[in-house]
């Protein structure tokens, strides 16, 4: 990509399909589109603003940023459709070259329309990539973004709330599901979750959850990066010594954890550890490994209200399954941790139970 394809705008024209048109000449091949060059390189400053805006018009500025009535309500206007239509936003893009410059955009935008099959680049217009799907635009010539090209590429920012709402946000009652593969940073302990250690663990963990998902602006960008939603910690738990009453927390054996995004390799893992450790120092990160989890079938439900109560719910869960043909297959149980204590009335904290079982 070049910087002389982005518009004052903020519009990304390598995306556009005009250019993309007329770069392969796709007019040949029974399509009436007009061609483009990019707005820069055809000499109309910005296509989409040029004409409403005198300091564009004019040349006055490169970027809509460097206007003090940046953004414009006209600007606005048109980052609401492309954001709605093309799952772009020209004002988070200049917004990102403000601060982190041009050449940090280009990395990111290559990474995030990177065609996953043949390393072409994805038109915004319609989600398709003119190398391996124009057969799709052949057939229809109207084609537009559907679900299926939206799961293969996330340009949009990936809430696990929303793409993975059975896993982080079940009902009050029991259900049993299907636990898919999932990749952690996990830091193993034991002792009472109230205390010092467990504290610096879980900040270890942040910090570098955080590291990666920052990593956008770094000078080498994760292959495959994609925006999304730090997820929550989780926590594995068990007890050292079984005979000893479950209400001793100095007892308790755990391994807490936060997921990472399918972009994260083993390598990016060291690198990221090593970043993290320079700009955030905390003895804990030495202690952090990443691992694959499968968990398989599970039984799970929303508990509300304090972590001491929790006994309550699991009561409530292994009647489920005795009366549903399920059994506990492990004495360890999995939480999730949706709400910070910090902030949340302890009658009010939201928290994912979840125990693995088999049939009977």
């Amino acid at each position: 990509m070049k910087e002389q394809l982005i518009a004052p705008c903020g519009m990304n024209c390598s995306l556009c399909i005009a250019y993309q048109f007329r770069e392969k000449d796709l007019n040949k091949q029974g399509f009436h589109r007009t061609y483009c060059s990019g707005c820069i390189p055809r000499g109309k400053n910005c296509t989409h603003m040029g004409d409403k805006c005198e300091l564009l018009r004019k040349g006055t500025v490169r970027f809509c940023y460097e206007c003090e009535a940046f953004p414009c309500k006209r600007l606005k206007s048109l980052d609401k459709r492309y954001r709605t239509k093309y799952h772009m936003s020209m004002i988070e893009n200049l917004k990102f070259i403000q601060e982190n410059g041009m050449d940090l955009f280009l990395k990111k935008e290559e990474n995030i329309w990177r065609c996953p099959d043949c390393d072409g680049v994805i038109c915004c217009h319609n989600g398709l990539c003119m190398n391996c799907n124009l057969k799709v635009l052949l057939q229809n010539k109207k084609y537009r973004w559907n679900e299926e090209y939206e799961r293969s590429i996330t340009v949009d920012k990936l809430d696990y709330k929303k793409v993975f709402k059975e896993l982080y946000l079940p009902k009050r009652n029991p259900d049993v599901i299907d636990v898919p593969e999932m990749s952690f940073a996990i830091i193993d302990g034991e002792g009472d979750p109230n205390g010092e250690e467990f504290s610096l663990a879980t900040a270890a963990l942040y910090s570098f959850s955080y590291a990666v998902k920052m990593s956008y602006k770094s000078k080498e960008i994760p292959q495959g990066f994609y925006d999304y939603t730090v997820f929550p910690l989780e926590g594995v738990w068990d007890l050292v010594d079984k005979t000893k009453s479950i209400t001793d927390k100095s007892n308790f054996a755990y391994s807490i954890m936060i997921r990472q995004p399918d972009f994260l390799t083993n390598e990016l893992f060291k690198r990221f550890i090593i970043e993290t450790k320079k700009k955030k120092p905390n003895g804990y990160l030495d202690k952090v490994k990443y691992e694959t989890i499968t968990e398989g079938l599970c039984c799970q439900m929303l508990h509300v209200g304090s972590y001491d109560d929790e006994p309550e719910s699991f009561e409530i869960m292994n009647q489920f399954c005795i009366e549903n043909g399920y059994e506990r297959s492990s004495s360890k149980h999995r939480e999730i941790y949706l709400s910070d204590p910090r902030k949340t009335e302890t009658g009010k904290l939201k928290t994912v139970l979840r125990f693995k079982v088999k049939k009977t």
